[in-house]
């Protein structure tokens, strides 16, 4: 009998390789870190910030190489998680976006003759 796939359930062989999830996770997260991407560190439970209210603060913590990124958000865990991980997709994106002068071209615009063609005299 031969060994069954962990996802499919699905026989896996010599040309088969097992894909696992939390295994696909940590390299792509390890490309990205490769990469200089953006990441999600750590979210906290933490004190509330000074002059602001209630018990349900988090800390979080974003990198990208050796920058580091402090912020705190108000909610519940699953609700900051979720802002903060949309923050991180942002930053990605914005991350990928090239700045610098776009090569544009011009198109000449009609002379003012060119537009309006000239009556001719009826004596010429």
């Amino acid at each position: 009998m031969r060994p069954v796939g962990i996802v499919s359930g699905r026989p896996r062989g010599p040309g088969r390789p097992v894909r696992d999830a939390a295994a696909a996770a940590a390299a792509s997260a390890e490309a990205q870190v490769a990469e200089g991407a953006y990441r999600l560190v750590a979210i906290d439970p933490t004190k509330a910030p000074d002059d602001s209210g209630g018990k349900d603060w988090f800390l979080y913590r974003i990198a990208q190489g050796e920058n580091l990124i402090r912020g705190y958000k108000r909610g519940s865990r699953a609700g900051v998680t979720a802002e903060v991980e949309q923050i991180v997709v942002s930053l990605n994106e914005r991350r990928g976006v090239r700045r610098g002068r776009v090569d544009l071209t011009t198109t000449a615009k009609p002379t003012a003759q060119a537009a309006e063609p000239r009556e001719r005299d009826a004596d010429s």
